[in-house]
């Protein structure tokens, strides 16, 4: 449960998208502990509903983005009103106007705390929210000074009428332009302070709830399962755009869901200066059948086709394509150094992107597949799966690559791949043997 929930009324559908990236820069440093609540999470009709009055009067904030005079702010005053029921004599409650220097706060609102949209007193503002009230109460100052410009540029797009519509989960990140954060993502690691913020329920990906406003990376990745292996290409994808060169995407499957999603890096900025980067991402829904039966095959069935799946393109890509390639300047006389290094690069990609691919199958763990292959088998054979793939990044890194004892580990994964081939290519002709035809149509009238 959050710490402090923060509710803003806005303009809609004018400020809609303002309002939204405001709500999310306040909450961005926070994790979990502040919730935003946008006006338009709501149906708005001529009357205030029982969700939206129970959401405005559960606010500890109330913050109106007011941003001119010359509209009608009727519904919007209406709301605050319903919070004014609710403040009693609570001090720790209270209303917020955001407004433009030039613009004068509502008369109707005149008694409450003004905050003219320029970065000193946006970032009074936040102290106030992260350091006197205690959600983050040693935060570095130069973040809640970025973070104030970052709301004023979003509050000055308010005089733009648009209408936009996100149909697919989206986020960006975005993070400082340093060599520091380059080398982690060199080493595959996305720094802790990187800002996520996004739309369309995009925290679900991370099994986040998705009601809660932005996150930074430390907050985000805490306790979500799939971290180890998403987080590499997360920030191998960031690693290659820096490089102005478009990355492959990957497949995310969040936790306890059957939808199945491609993710995509489809933007790069550099910002302020270039001394800030931001990555606009989207996950794209794709429909896959075999991910949405289980009302019409069983779990068995299910787990041996996805390991046959799984084996045979790791059999046709891996083995037969990049372990041979690598397998050819293993014994060469030539300075092929360049080439190498390409050919390492697309064994590690493989090796995530198998990882990924067992993830979202789900028959990543020995559990999942104790009907093809006993336990303590899959128990051993996953520890040497761990140790192998360690040994590979571990080669990669050397000066220079150690690529003879890399063919040695990506052999020995061949041989594990070639015995859980072919066991689950016996195991699912024996399903097919066992398999009756359906009933047959009834017979002409």
């Amino acid at each position: 449960m959050a710490d402090l929930t923060i509710f803003i009324s806005h303009k809609m559908p004018k400020d809609s998208e303002a309002a939204r990236k405001i709500g999310n820069l306040i909450a961005s440093y926070s994790g979990n502990k502040i919730k935003v609540v946008l006006a338009e999470d709501f149906q708005k009709g001529r009357e205030l509903t029982p969700e939206i009055t129970a959401g405005i009067q559960s606010a500890d904030i109330f913050v109106l983005l007011y941003t001119g005079e010359d509209q009608d702010w009727g519904y919007c005053l209406l709301e605050a009103g319903q919070f004014q029921t609710a403040l009693s004599k609570d001090e720790t409650r209270s209303i917020v106007i955001l407004h433009d220097p030039g613009v004068s706060k509502p008369r109707a609102l005149n008694q409450y705390i003004s905050v003219p949209i320029s970065q000193e007193h946006v970032f009074e503002f936040l102290k106030q929210l992260y350091v006197d009230r205690g959600i983050f109460p040693s935060i570095d100052p130069s973040f809640l000074h970025k973070t104030a410009a970052d709301i004023c540029r979003a509050f000055d797009y308010t005089h733009v009428i648009a209408i936009n519509f996100d149909l697919v989960p989206n986020f960006s990140i975005e993070l400082e332009n340093s060599e520091s954060n380059k080398v982690q993502l060199e080493n595959e690691a996305l720094p802790d302070e990187a800002l996520f913020m996004g739309t369309q329920d995009w925290q679900s990906l991370f099994g986040k709830n998705v009601s809660t406003g932005a996150w930074n990376w430390k907050e985000l990745s805490g306790h979500w399962a799939d971290s180890d292996i998403y987080e590499p290409e997360l920030a191998r994808m960031l690693r290659t755009a820096t490089k102005k060169s478009a990355p492959l995407g990957c497949f995310m499957r969040p936790i306890g869901s059957d939808n199945l999603y491609r993710l995509t890096l489809r933007r790069y900025e550099e910002i302020d200066g270039a001394t800030r980067m931001k990555f606009y991402f989207t996950a794209a829904p794709i429909d896959v059948p075999i991910f949405g039966i289980h009302d019409t095959t069983n779990k068995e069935e299910l787990t041996v086709y996805n390991m046959i799946n799984l084996t045979w393109y790791a059999r046709r890509k891996l083995i037969d394509q990049l372990y041979l390639e690598l397998l050819s300047y293993v014994n060469s006389t030539q300075d092929e150094v360049l080439k190498i290094s390409d050919v390492i690069s697309r064994i590690k990609d493989e090796l995530r992107s198998l990882e990924i691919q067992s993830n979202i199958r789900r028959i990543s763990r020995p559990m999942d597949v104790v009907s093809i292959v006993d336990l303590s088998t899959t128990m051993k054979d996953e520890r040497s799966w761990n140790k192998l793939i360690k040994e590979i990044f571990e080669c990669a890194k050397r000066e220079p690559v150690d690529i003879s004892k890399i063919a040695a580990s990506l052999y020995d994964i061949a041989k594990m791949n070639y015995t859980y081939y072919q066991v689950s290519a016996e195991k699912y002709a024996e399903i097919a043997r066992k398999l009756q035809l359906p009933p047959p149509p009834p017979p002409p009238p």
